[in-house]
């Protein structure tokens, strides 16, 4: 029986996550574990470290899923990266990456984005990525706004 550090590489995977679902904290858990290799940025984010260096995010992707001295191996993907990233899914086939799928339920995902937008437009700080308390902020949304939010995710 062959244990996965004889394996040639490290087994990929990748979490596919929407918006406010969960990916980054799924993702700092999984790169707490000493024998996973997680890279929380999106390759497609402006701040991602391999960006400085002119990488392309295919091949980001690439050595995101490849990290050697790991069991396994990925990053994060956002779903609509995947419509904007030419090549991404020939990359996650070549590589028969397992797939972690986040998502959420619609209607919160609307209002959440919506209340980040309107937060954002009264310059209040919106935390992306937190596991503490979040103070709350006071957004008034109409209900037509959140219903067209929603008839834009189908």
């Amino acid at each position: 029986m062959s244990t996965a550090r004889t394996m040639k590489g490290p087994r990929p995977f990748v979490v596919l996550g929407s918006q406010r679902s969960g990916s980054t904290m799924l993702c700092y858990a999984l790169d707490s574990h000493p024998d996973i290799y997680c890279d929380r940025t999106e390759p497609t984010h402006r701040f991602h470290p391999l960006r400085k260096f002119g990488v392309p995010d295919v091949d980001t992707v690439r050595l995101t899923l490849t990290m050697r001295g790991y069991q396994a191996s990925g990053g994060k993907i956002m779903d609509n990266q995947l419509l904007l990233l030419p090549g991404i899914s020939e990359v996650l086939l070549e590589y028969r990456v397992r797939v972690i799928r986040l998502t959420r339920n619609k209607v919160r995902q609307a209002i959440s984005i919506l209340v980040d937008g309107a937060a954002k437009a009264a310059h209040q700080h919106v935390p992306k990525a937190t596991f503490g308390r979040v103070p709350p902020h006071t957004v008034a949304l109409s209900p037509d706004a959140v219903v067209k939010q929603c008839r834009d995710f189908a």
